[in-house]
């Protein structure tokens, strides 16, 4: 299980709205990552929340393809990815943070 710790501030909000901290901070939208035959793109993800596990294979920012195997129910998985594949992925209830 991975655990994703943010760090104490007691004004989370900087400049322009933008969350102080950078990275470090959840992001402020949610997609709903459809995965179909080819797949779906979507803007880089900060992480990818799995809702029902199994494996997972995305492409990172990077351009690396991944396949994450065994990924657990209700895992928050930091990953800059920029698609989510369908083929090889049977996780489910995928949500994109960006």
């Amino acid at each position: 299980m991975l655990t994703l710790t943010v760090p104490e501030n007691k004004n989370p909000v900087g400049a322009r709205g933008a969350p102080a901290g950078g990275d470090a901070l959840p992001g402020g939208n949610v997609l709903t990552v459809a995965t179909g035959a080819s797949g779906q793109d979507f803007l880089v993800s900060r992480a990818l929340w799995i809702g029902s596990g199994g494996n997972l294979r995305v492409l990172t920012e990077k351009g690396q393809d991944v396949l994450f195997k065994n990924v657990a129910d209700g895992t928050m998985l930091p990953v800059r990815a920029t698609r989510v594949y369908a083929t090889n992925s049977t996780a489910a209830d995928i949500l994109a943070l960006r």
